[in-house]
């Protein structure tokens, strides 16, 4: 199995409805194929 990098974000961002303070993703790859994905943030309204 290779793992690299992939996309990097900046630390946070924001939206007209939200604030991103921090949020990851992670892909499992079989075959070439996404076989599973994770998604984990933190993430605030703006109102």
């Amino acid at each position: 199995m290779q793992a690299d990098a992939g996309e990097q974000w900046p630390a946070s961002a924001e939206t007209a409805d939200n604030v991103y303070e921090f949020a990851t993703d992670t892909f499992i790859v079989r075959d070439g194929m996404i076989a599973a994905q994770s998604f984990a943030g933190k993430i605030a309204p703006r109102h």
